[in-house]
């Protein structure tokens, strides 16, 4: 993919069919080594004083300072490449005639439509003159690398710049989606969202450096860093994470290779509101390999209510927040054993409790205490 900088302009000597070495920039102009070394560029070669031209697509090499010509668009040698007789030449960057429709076209509309004057560098007309397939780009080196991809938007420096022949992504901020090659259907919305997604597919990041280490799919990462720490996981929603203070803290961190968990919050957040209690799905019918509950008013009678106060930090000792009526999840994890439900002891470090899965357990005990009343009734008649 040809590279374009702004003023690249110098002189040269070359002869005959011969790779032209360059003597240095024109006073006030650049060097052809702000290119790079092996950097493909359309050139311009320009005999002074004499008719002889030629418009071609060559390789700057740095260590013998040459540009290698070929694939000549125009020359005054119908259209192929020049002998050129001898005495000083100018050779520069350009555009070749043949892609100023499309690039200008674009780089037009992306300049604006104000009647003062624009001046579009030559990096956006870099990005402009490769659209085909619906293509929209507006920022400097966004979507360099596009080979076949199609009904693709980036907006901003480097935006979707690695695309090849993934589709249908929008990436909008600087670095959004920039790493993206062949993953489709993805949507990318503040600096470096979505900045690691390589093949992912569906994926929605909106905040700064959303989702910007992913490499799955279908996740959604709502706000600032969301979902940072994830890697190969799919189907996640982290929404938030951020405390008053700054610190990404998220509810729970979804990271590695998780999938399909959702985190909502911060570990700071003190209260939730929703307007009824949650709905969730009981039918027996989504509902396999049913089993007695093994626990009951044994379990129950164990269990050790108390009230308490979140600490402000883990290694602070400073009450944070309302006082609350609960468990200690340790001590029901212990009552639990093995397998345990009601504890999520998946992350050992942050152990998580369940209300919900406690109330089947209690529904056994008042069954089995219900069972003894009874009993005892039947026993004093």
């Amino acid at each position: 993919m040809a590279i374009y900088k702004d003023r690249v302009k110098e002189t040269t000597d070359v002869t005959g069919l011969g790779n032209p070495i360059l003597n240095g920039a024109v006073t006030g102009y650049k060097a052809f080594s702000t290119v790079g070394n092996g950097a493909s560029i359309y050139y311009a070669i320009q005999g002074r004083g004499t008719g002889e031209f030629e418009i071609g697509l060559g390789i700057y090499n740095s260590s013998s300072n040459t540009i290698t010509r070929g694939g000549v668009t125009s020359s005054s040698n119908s259209d192929a490449l020049v002998p050129f007789s001898a005495g000083t030449k100018d050779i520069f960057l350009t555009v070749p005639a043949s892609q100023i429709p499309t690039a200008m076209d674009s780089a037009t509309a992306q300049a604006g439509t104000s009647t003062t004057a624009q001046t579009v560098s030559a990096s956006v007309l870099q990005s402009a003159y490769k659209l085909s397939g619906q293509n929209t780009i507006l920022g400097e080196s966004s979507f360099l690398s596009n080979l076949s991809s199609t009904y693709n938007s980036a907006y901003g420096y480097q935006s979707l710049q690695n695309v090849t022949s993934g589709g249908l992504n929008t990436g909008m901020g600087a670095y959004s989606l920039r790493s993206l090659t062949t993953g489709t259907n993805n949507v990318a919305i503040g600096r470096s969202a979505g900045l690691s997604i390589i093949s992912g597919i569906r994926n929605t990041a909106l905040g700064d450096s959303a989702l910007n280490g992913p490499t799955g799919s279908y996740n959604l990462g709502l706000g600032a860093t969301s979902l940072q720490n994830l890697t190969t996981g799919s189907g996640n929603i982290s929404i938030g994470g951020y405390t008053a203070a700054g610190a990404y803290s998220p509810a729970n961190d979804i990271s590695g290779a998780s999938n399909n968990l959702i985190s909502i919050g911060s570990t700071s957040v003190t209260n939730a509101y929703i307007q009824v209690g949650w709905t969730t799905v009981s039918d027996a019918r989504d509902k396999t390999n049913f089993n007695l509950i093994p626990h009951g008013l044994d379990f129950v009678t164990k269990l050790n209510p108390v009230s308490y106060q979140f600490k402000e930090t883990r290694e602070s000792s400073d009450p944070y927040g309302k006082v609350r009526y609960g468990f200690k999840a340790q001590e029901i994890l212990t009552l639990e054993g093995e397998n345990s439900v009601i504890i999520d002891a998946d992350d050992a470090d942050k152990l998580r409790y369940n209300s919900d899965y406690l109330i089947p357990i209690l529904v056994n005990a008042i069954q089995e205490l219900t069972a003894k009343v009874i009993l005892l009734e039947a026993k004093l008649k």
